[in-house]
């Protein structure tokens, strides 16, 4: 072999070191590049699934919230109803009152007014008055009563569902910041605690969980006391009912007690007429008749 390709094998050598060495050299220097990366990628899902999770327990709590909310003004609707039903089936229970004590005064005295013709026209006029009046609170009082249980058992529903919706969300989300702020050592855990709460505390505002559900129990309770006065004015229905038909009986015996004592007063004004009818005598009859045979004769 020659001197020159000698040169130029060894040559070639170093520059094949050289590239190798500069090769590994950039390879060792990349490393802790590509750490870097992974490590900012990592951190970026973390802040990602913070956000996600934080702002899905926000959008929870606003439903929940409106849900309350919404429970809360059917039940203050409810709650006037209640009032406006209680107050009109009072008016049924006493007007039906009214005719009950008409009915059994009208029973107990009812030979005394049939007796008397005027008393006997007073009374039914009075007892009509009064049956119309009870029978017109009564149908006021169903009309009431049938809204408003109505409206109770739509808010019951929509109270119930915020109470079991609200009952939901405090336990899921106590056990969320429980679960995390036992984990208070890492700065990252400490920051998704902060944000949460944040978030959700920005949804109720000066709203507590406990208020919230406070709130929904009260909706239901609202429900409950519309029904029971919407059954205390079915009450009032059945008892005018009852009243009026007690005094239509009454009435009735007096019609038939009226008529008996006309019949008896004809029968003894007969008997009257017939007694004023003057007697005569037997013999002082068969005598004036002989007289007047006498007299005929001659």
């Amino acid at each position: 072999m020659s001197m020159l390709s000698c040169r130029v094998f060894c040559l070639l050598a170093i520059v094949l070191c050289c590239v190798g060495v500069s090769s590994s050299s950039a390879a060792v220097n990349g490393a802790p590049g590509a750490a870097s990366g992974g490590a900012r990628s990592n951190q970026k899902r973390l802040e990602d699934w913070r956000e996600r999770s934080s702002q899905s327990y926000a959008q929870w709590a606003n439903g929940t919230l409106h849900q309350v909310l919404a429970a809360g003004k059917m039940a203050e609707q409810t709650l006037k109803m209640k009032t406006e039903c209680a107050k009109v089936g009072e008016t049924a229970d006493v007007a039906a009152r009214d005719v009950d004590v008409f009915a059994i005064t009208l029973k107990n005295s009812i030979e005394t007014v049939a007796a008397k013709t005027s008393e006997v026209e007073q009374n039914k006029e009075k007892g009509r008055e009064l049956i119309k009046k009870a029978e017109e609170a009564a149908e006021k009082a169903r009309e009431f009563a049938d809204k408003t249980e109505a409206h109770s058992d739509q808010t019951f529903v929509k109270a119930a569902s915020a109470l079991e919706e609200t009952n939901k969300f405090n336990e899921r989300y106590s056990k969320e910041m429980e679960q995390y702020n036992a984990q208070n050592s890492q700065t990252a855990e400490k920051e998704y605690v902060k944000m949460l709460k944040t978030k959700v505390e920005a949804v109720f505002d000066r709203m507590t969980e406990k208020n919230m559900t406070k709130l929904a129990l009260k909706a239901v309770d609202a429900s409950e006391d519309s029904r029971k006065a919407a059954l205390d004015a079915y009450a009032a229905v059945h008892f005018v009912e009852g009243a009026v038909k007690r005094a239509e009986e009454a009435m009735d015996q007096l019609d038939d007690a009226a008529i008996a004592a006309e019949k008896e007063k004809k029968g003894k004004k007969r008997g009257s007429d017939a007694a004023d009818i003057p007697v005569i005598n037997t013999k002082k009859l068969l005598l004036l008749l002989s007289v007047l045979g006498c007299m005929t004769v001659c």
